[in-house]
C-alpha cells in the first residue's frame, strides 16, 4: 500500500455527548492515538481536535480501537473494529474533486465517531466534504468511573446531569438519540437525488449534509421541476438528508442563498412513503425556489406521489457579488 498524508479526529452527536477514554488507529506502523480524555459533542461526522503526531505520510490503518462513556445512557462502550483497508487505501489514493473545478483534493483526515447504542463510524474528509467509510457496533462494558472523572467530590450522577444540561438538548431528543435504531436508520441509504429549480433561476450551488455525517456538493445548473420520469434514473444511494445549502442567481441578477434544515422524523417518514415497502423506488428531494426568491419549498417525490416537507426550517439571504 502507498503512503498517504492524513490526520485523525473524533466526534459524537451534538445531542448525545460522549467522553472518549481511548482511541487508536492501528496499522503496520503501529498505533496512532486519537485525541482522547475529552468530551465530544461536536456533531456526527464533524472534525474536532486533531492529533499531529507521527510522520505526515502514513500507511493505511487496518483497525480502529475505541473506549468511551455515553452520557445519554450512562454507559461505557468499547471495541476493536477491522477496517476495509483495501477500499480505504483506494479512497485515500483517489481523493476527491473540488466542487466547481477539476482540481483534486486529498482526503486528508480520518474521523472516528461514537454514538449511543454503541454505534461507531469512520469517515474521510477533505475541507468541507465528508464521506462515510464504514460503521460498526461496540459492546457495552464496565470500566472504572475514574476513567471519566477522578474527583470523589462530584458524584457520577451529578456529572452526568451537568453534562447533559450543558448540551442544551430537550429530554425527548436525548431519549431518541439514545436509541441504536436512530443510529442505524441515519446510516441506511436510499435512492434519492436533489433537484433545485425555480422560474428564471440559475442554481449555482447545492451542498448536501446527510444524517450519517456525509457532506457532498451535488451537480448544479438550471433544472426542470421533478417528475416521475426524471426520478427514474437516480445518481446513487444516499443517507437521509439533514440539511441543504443552496445558492442561485435570479432573473434580476440578484444572488441569493438559502439554508434548509429538515425535521428528522418527517424526512424518515417521507423516504419510507415515497420509497415503497422495499425502499427501492427512486426519489427526488425537490427544492423549489419560489417566485421572487423569498422562500424555498421542499418535497420528496417519486412515482408513488409527493410529500411536502412542511417542518423544514428555511433561511433565505442575499449573497454578496
Amino acid at each position: 500500500m502507498a503512503l498517504h498524508a492524513w490526520t485523525v479526529s473524533s466526534c459524537a452527536p451534538a445531542e448525545a455527548p460522549a467522553f472518549l477514554i481511548d482511541g487508536q488507529l492501528l496499522g503496520p506502523g503501529g498505533a496512532l492515538p486519537l485525541p482522547a480524555h475529552r468530551l465530544l459533542h461536536n456533531g456526527w461526522g464533524r472534525r474536532s481536535a486533531t492529533h499531529l503526531v507521527g510522520p505526515t505520510a502514513k500507511e493505511t490503518p487496518t483497525a480502529l480501537r475505541l473506549a468511551w462513556f455515553s452520557f445519554a445512557e450512562d454507559r461505557f462502550y468499547a471495541g476493536q473494529f477491522p477496517l476495509p483497508t483495501a477500499a480505504l487505501d483506494a479512497l485515500l489514493a483517489r481523493g476527491c474533486t473540488e466542487p466547481g473545478s477539476d482540481r483534486r483534493l486529498p482526503w486528508d483526515s480520518l474521523i472516528a465517531g461514537v454514538a449511543p447504542g454503541g454505534a461507531v463510524a469512520l469517515w474521510v474528509a477533505a475541507r468541507a466534504w465528508t464521506r462515510e467509510v464504514a460503521t460498526w457496533r461496540a459492546r457495552q462494558v464496565d470500566l472504572p468511573w475514574t476513567q471519566v472523572l477522578d474527583n470523589p467530590a462530584i458524584t457520577r450522577a451529578t456529572h452526568v446531569a451537568r453534562t447533559l444540561a450543558s448540551a442544551s438538548t430537550p429530554p425527548g431528543a436525548l431519549r431518541e438519540a439514545a436509541s441504536i435504531e436512530t443510529a442505524l436508520r441515519r446510516h441506511r441509504r436510499h435512492p434519492w437525488q436533489p433537484s433545485a429549480h425555480g422560474a428564471g433561476v440559475v442554481v449555482t450551488r447545492i451542498v448536501l449534509r446527510c444524517w450519517n455525517g456525509e457532506v457532498e456538493a451535488a451537480p448544479v445548473g438550471t433544472q426542470a421541476p421533478a417528475s416521475a420520469a426524471a426520478a427514474s434514473t437516480p445518481r446513487g444511494l444516499r443517507a437521509p438528508p439533514q440539511s441543504v445549502t443552496l445558492a442561485w442567481t435570479g432573473r434580476d441578477g440578484q444572488r441569493r442563498g438559502a439554508e434548509l434544515g429538515f425535521d428528522e422524523a418527517e424526512v424518515m417518514e417521507g423516504l419510507r412513503a415515497a420509497g415503497g415497502l422495499d425502499g427501492t423506488t427512486p426519489m427526488q428531494l425537490d427544492l423549489r425556489i419560489e417566485p421572487g426568491g423569498r422562500s424555498v419549498r421542499a418535497a420528496l417525490r417519486s412515482s408513488r406521489g409527493a410529500l411536502v416537507l412542511r417542518e423544514t426550517r428555511v433561511h433565505v439571504h442575499r449573497l454578496s457579488s
